[in-house]
């Protein structure tokens, strides 16, 4: 698996439509079960003692939240906001 995506970036070919949807559905699951979430928050304090792991759980919920939130107005059809441009640094 790792070198099918190894060689997939070498030749630039995309990758199969269930591999990038997959990749979402194990985020979203081991979000609502939190017990993943606690244990990736573990598994890396072991590996490097930091506070900013106790933001793990919290920021995880968040991002569920938001990207939930903006999928759900765009499968109901609500209008999305076009964002202006031209203002930007280049």
């Amino acid at each position: 698996m790792r070198y099918e995506r190894s060689v997939r970036k070498m030749y630039n070919k995309p990758t199969p439509t269930n591999s990038r949807h997959s990749g979402i559905i194990k985020f979203v699951i081991a979000t609502v079960l939190v017990f993943p979430l606690l244990f990736q928050m573990a598994h890396g304090f072991r590996r490097r003692p930091d506070r900013a792991w106790c933001y793990h759980l919290p920021v995880c919920w968040v991002t569920l939240w938001i990207y939930g939130i903006g999928t759900l107005r765009k499968l109901l059809g609500a209008k999305q906001a076009p964002v202006a441009r031209d203002k930007w640094q280049k």
